[in-house]
């Protein structure tokens, strides 16, 4: 893999009664704070690039900060966009939302760059 595209990336698997049921069919009875199934916890060294997008008003904002702080001690290219708005997965809202345009326009920006680099590398 070139590289990863995060759209607002849920991995706060502890923090709410709400999105509690897709945790738990997520974790399938490991802790949510095994490596295996957190990024949060998981040694992330090795990975490649990652462009991680995160809505700031998204109540899963902090654990895609969290994710992109963690890679990066990780030493992964982890680079970070936050976008004022407050829904999460904003990016669906393309055709009337600015900011989801924008943020859908920088991600095919980084899948070409990525491209451009894994052909480099193989040419």
């Amino acid at each position: 893999f070139a590289g990863g595209l995060l759209f607002c990336p849920f991995v706060e698997l502890t923090r709410s009664a709400k999105a509690r049921p897709s945790a738990e069919a997520y974790l399938a009875a490991h802790p949510a704070d095994d490596p295996l199934v957190s990024p949060l916890t998981a040694d992330l060294g090795g990975l490649p690039p990652l462009l991680i997008q995160v809505a700031t008003g998204d109540e899963w904002a902090e654990g895609g900060q969290a994710l992109a702080a963690r890679a990066r001690e990780h030493g992964v290219d982890a680079r970070l966009e936050l976008y004022p708005v407050a829904t999460h997965v904003f990016h669906l809202f393309w055709s009337f939302l600015p900011e989801a345009t924008e943020a859908l326009q920088s991600a095919g920006r980084f899948a070409r760059e990525l491209r451009g680099s894994a052909m480099r590398a193989a040419g």
